[in-house]
C-alpha cells in the first residue's frame, strides 16, 4: 500500500511506482448494486453491547453508501472518499532545551489522541460487514487493560519521518486503512527556533465526516496544549469503559429523521 513499517515508524517510499495489478482492480458498477440491507427502526441503530466490552449498531443510509463505495474499490488497494484532515503544531524552544521538547511533545500528542478517543468513541470504530446477521455493523471495542491500549495505539498512532513537507507528503495519497489513523508528520528542519509536526488524519468517511474532522481537531488540540503546557508528567485518561456512553448516533437518529 506504499509504505514499510519498521517499529511503529513508516518510512517513506516513491508513490509514483505504485503499479496495481489489473485483476485486482472491481468492476466500474454503480454503488447500488451492492446489496446492503439497512435498518430503520430506532433501537437496530442504536448502541448495544453485543458481548462484552464489544458495542455494536446498525448503519444508515449515509453510511451505507460509503461503505458500499469503500467495498466497490477495495481491490484498487485505495479507499474511496477517505476523510484527510491537516492541522500544524509549532511549539517554540530554545536550542538548549530542543530535544526534551521535542521528547515531551510526542509523549502529549500520544497522551491527547488517548484522550480524544476517551472523549469521542466513536474515532475508535470500524464499520464491518457481520457474516452471522447478514448486514454491515458498526463495532467499537473498549481497551479494558494497558495491554490493549498500547496495541490500538500502535495500530493507530504513527509516526512519519519525512524529507518533503506535509502537504506533499499528503497529496501522495498515505494510508487509508479501516479504522481511524492520526499520522504525525516531521518535516523538513526549516527554523531552529521552533520545533513543528504536522497531524494528518486518515479515516474512513463511514467513521467520521469533514465537520466532525474539523470538531476533533479542536478537542485534540485542546487537550495538547493541557497537556504540554503543564507541569506535571504526561498523564493518560483512566481504563474506566465508560466513554461507551459518549457513542455517536448515525445521523438518521442524531437529525431525528423519521
Amino acid at each position: 500500500m506504499g509504505g514499510t513499517e519498521v517499529e511503529g515508524v513508516i518510512k517513506r517510499q516513491d508513490w509514483r511506482k505504485l503499479v496495481i495489478p489489473a485483476q485486482r482492480i472491481c468492476p466500474l458498477t454503480s454503488p447500488t448494486t451492492l446489496d446492503y440491507p439497512v435498518a430503520m427502526s430506532t433501537q437496530d441503530l442504536t448502541w448495544r453491547e453485543a458481548a462484552p466490552g464489544i458495542w455494536q449498531r446498525d448503519i444508515d443510509e449515509i453510511e451505507k453508501s460509503y461503505t458500499a463505495l469503500i467495498r466497490q474499490y477495495a481491490g484498487s488497494g485505495r479507499m474511496e472518499f477517505a476523510i484527510t484532515g491537516h492541522v500544524t503544531v509549532i511549539v517554540p524552544v530554545e536550542n538548549d532545551f530542543s530535544a526534551g521538547t521535542a521528547s515531551r511533545l510526542e509523549d502529549a500528542l500520544r497522551a491527547a489522541w488517548l484522550w480524544l478517543r476517551n472523549d469521542s468513541p466513536t474515532i475508535a470504530s470500524r464499520a464491518f460487514f457481520d457474516k452471522h446477521l447478514g448486514k454491515p455493523q458498526k463495532r467499537y471495542e473498549t481497551i479494558p487493560d494497558e495491554t490493549l491500549r498500547s496495541t490500538w495505539l500502535q495500530r493507530t498512532f504513527k509516526t512519519i519521518l519525512c524529507v518533503q513537507t506535509s502537504a506533499e507528503w499528503a497529496n501522495f495519497d498515505p494510508l487509508a486503512l479501516k479504522e481511524a489513523i492520526l499520522f504525525i508528520v516531521e518535516p523538513p528542519v526549516t527554523n531552529p527556533g521552533h520545533i513543528q509536526r504536522d497531524l494528518i488524519l486518515r479515516s474512513p468517511h463511514n467513521i467520521i465526516d469533514g465537520i466532525g474532522t474539523l470538531t476533533l481537531f479542536k478537542n485534540l488540540l485542546s487537550h495538547l496544549s493541557r497537556l504540554i503546557s503543564s507541569l506535571s508528567p504526561v498523564g493518560l485518561p483512566p481504563l474506566s469503559r465508560a466513554e461507551t456512553g459518549l457513542l455517536s448516533p448515525p445521523c438518521r437518529i442524531a437529525a431525528n429523521i423519521p
